[in-house]
């Protein structure tokens, strides 16, 4: 009997901040791994999501979005995301609909650097309410760079993200699985908590949501009634900013740890009691 051949390989997902990427990633591993808001910078860390099929396994990162620097007026990327893009047989470059800018081009540029193999994907076309807009703005998108495919797609409707599949399953070379194939992420089951509590936050304080702030799990473990127990502080640097989180009466952290709650039910399959404390950090 023949073996099959094993692809494998890491695809760095770049783009700038609220593009769509997380939700992007979440629909080509088919499983939530990484948090979604409309605030920027969302992603905080290089999120690895794994999908195997067949013999076929591709490790999407979602790469936190582009740094820029406002003295220098350019933008740059963290080492680790760099690496990526550096030792990576193809780069997804994510854009918002059909806006291209002074941005996105540069953002290019600094892709190209270390990459010449990009595929482009065009978010949020279900958004766009003159469809015949998009054939020559994908003509002058071609005139761009020598773009490995261009494909427009809305990550939030699933619409188009098989095309990208098939595209990166072409390019992924010959290699040995890294991972099992039930793996889907890099992430630890605190992160995930963490990561589900820090949505719900960032979601439901929207503009009030100071950026300087982090969780950290005080307690988890399972109680004699089999429920877990889990009690996460959430750190502020001041009173007001504390008086925020917490809300009149305590009724937006009691929000945000009622939908966190429903959602790490889910995630880890059981019956949960959470408790979150919002502590100044002084």
């Amino acid at each position: 009997m023949i073996k099959k051949k094993s692809y494998c390989g890491e695809i760095p997902i770049i783009g700038k901040s609220n593009v769509g990427k997380s939700t992007l990633i979440n629909k080509l591993i088919g499983k939530k791994i990484s948090i979604t808001s409309k605030k920027n910078n969302t992603t905080q860390k290089n999120i690895l999501g794994i999908k195997t099929f067949d013999n076929y396994q591709s490790i999407y990162i979602d790469c936190p979005g582009v740094i820029f620097n406002k003295k220098k007026n350019n933008y740059y990327f963290d080492k680790k995301t760099m690496n990526y893009i550096l030792n990576s047989k193809l780069v997804i470059f994510v854009i918002d609909n059909i806006y291209w800018g002074i941005d996105e081009e540069k953002i290019l540029f600094l892709i190209k650097k270390y990459n010449n193999c990009i595929l482009l994907v065009i978010n949020k076309i279900d958004l766009l309410k003159n469809k015949k807009k998009l054939l020559p703005y994908l003509n002058f998108l071609n005139k761009k760079t020598n773009f490995l495919s261009l494909i427009p797609v809305s990550a939030k409707k699933n619409i188009n993200i098989k095309n990208i599949i098939k595209v990166v399953n072409r390019s992924l070379p010959i290699k040995k699985h890294f991972f099992s194939s039930k793996k889907t992420n890099n992430l630890s089951k605190h992160f995930m908590i963490k990561e589900i509590v820090r949505e719900k936050l960032m979601r439901n304080l929207n503009m009030e949501l100071p950026y300087d702030f982090f969780l950290k799990i005080n307690s988890f473990y399972l109680n004699e009634k089999n429920e877990y127990n889990i009690k996460i502080n959430i750190f502020v640097n001041s009173l007001n900013k504390k008086k925020i989180f917490i809300g009149k009466k305590a009724s937006k952290i009691k929000l945000c740890s009622l939908l966190s709650r429903i959602n790490i039910e889910k995630f880890l399959q059981n019956k949960v009691n959470l408790m979150l404390w919002v502590k100044t950090k002084y």
